[in-house]
């Protein structure tokens, strides 16, 4: 028997599996949890991470119990109880070793990701697959951080849209208790949540679904001329208000003079997502990393577009394009004084970034509404005359 032979009768063969790319995907979150742990918090200090992986069981329960009602814009205190009850909680099982307590919450983000993945085509799992791995977005979302917490919740809203989109959604009551938490968490999230959320469960009961998403951009659109003056004000007061908060501001006062904020809305979104610029990439290491990453994000996100941009419906382009600009334009404030805080806050807003473009664009999108419309029931034919 030649070699050749036995490798082809008794030599195992690696089959790929998805449950098989999911644990690695798993691994390789939890690579970055120790590498995050014993690498980026020497170049960057983390001081949030450091509260979440030392808080005591006790302690933490007791805090939580003296948390008064402050239904607000912010509710920060809530968000932060949650994390650290959750920080406490893994701590607790693990014995307070910093590197478990970001394994922890990284398979707390971990599981949102998975359930987002298992809810798509295999062609967009692949996709998706490969900038869930990108660097930035793996170690902010794998150590002990808000951001873990919040891409679990994004990760069930967008599979819950992709499966509007497949006809397989139900609505369950642990959909509306993420709503509630993503709202404790980022409350401008839901903005882009449920302006998609909306047009799609309206849009599947109609036949004019373009004249819905259209109707509903162009709604949003005036109210945001409504309430200008509210929008510009607080949008000028970020960067003050998020150093008062222990923030560093980097960059020169971007939103300056009245509606700024407008003015310079494209160039502020587009900053505030990609993080570094080029003259910046050479501060450091990680701001030079950050760049080469998102050059090679944005390059995947455009060519995509660009690929299916002749055989797109409008309707996919303006829920698609919608759902961006709703996603950005609320954090591009936040973002936009520091790249590094940047590159930070688009990890918990970024997998609404690919639902639109990777999920939401395709013209295949529509189609099961289409083949359900199309569904006539069958008539039984009448009775002979006898």
């Amino acid at each position: 028997m030649t070699a050749a032979s036995f490798g082809r009768l008794g030599a195992p063969r690696l089959v790929f599996s998805w449950n098989m790319a999911y644990a690695v995907l798993w691994a390789y979150r939890s690579l970055f949890s120790v590498l995050g742990e014993v690498f980026v918090m020497r170049f960057t200090s983390i001081e949030d991470t450091r509260n979440y992986q030392s808080q005591q069981l006790v302690e933490s329960f007791s805090s939580a119990s003296q948390v008064g009602n402050q239904i607000d814009v912010k509710m920060q205190i809530y968000a932060t109880t949650i994390t650290e009850l959750t920080g406490a909680l893994i701590g607790f099982l693990v014995a307070g070793n910093p590197i478990l307590v970001n394994i922890g919450f990284q398979t707390i983000g971990f599981i949102g990701l998975v359930v987002f993945l298992k809810a798509v085509d295999e062609q967009s799992r692949k996709w998706l697959l490969v900038l869930m791995m990108l660097p930035s977005f793996t170690v902010w979302s794998s150590i002990a951080s808000k951001e873990a917490i919040i891409i679990m919740l994004v990760g069930v809203i967008c599979a819950h849209v992709v499966r509007m989109y497949n006809n397989t959604d139900k609505l369950r009551p642990h959909h509306f208790l993420v709503l509630l938490v993503l709202y404790m968490f980022k409350p401008h999230y839901l903005i882009p949540v449920v302006y998609v959320l909306g047009i799609s469960y309206v849009a599947r009961h109609v036949r004019q679904q373009t004249t819905v998403a259209i109707v509903a951009f162009i709604a949003t659109m005036v109210m945001m001329y409504i309430f200008r003056d509210q929008i510009d004000d607080f949008a000028r007061t970020v960067d003050g208000w998020l150093t008062a908060l222990g923030g560093r501001s980097t960059r020169p006062p971007f939103l300056v003079e009245p509606y700024d904020v407008y003015v310079k809305a494209p160039y502020g979104m587009f900053m505030a997502f990609f993080g570094p610029k080029l003259t910046e990439a050479a501060n450091g290491v990680l701001h030079m990393l950050t760049f080469i990453e998102s050059s090679f994000m944005v390059g995947i996100l455009f060519m995509l577009f660009i690929q299916r941009l002749p055989e797109l419906p409008v309707y996919n382009v303006v829920l698609a394009m919608g759902t961006t600009f709703w996603v950005m334009f609320p954090n591009y404030p936040l973002g936009i004084f520091n790249p590094g805080t940047a590159v930070r806050y688009r990890t918990g807003y970024i997998l609404l970034i690919f639902l639109a473009f990777i999920v939401l664009l395709p013209r295949a999108r529509r189609l099961p509404w289409r083949l359900r419309r199309r569904r006539r029931p069958v008539q039984a034919p009448s009775a002979a005359v006898t």
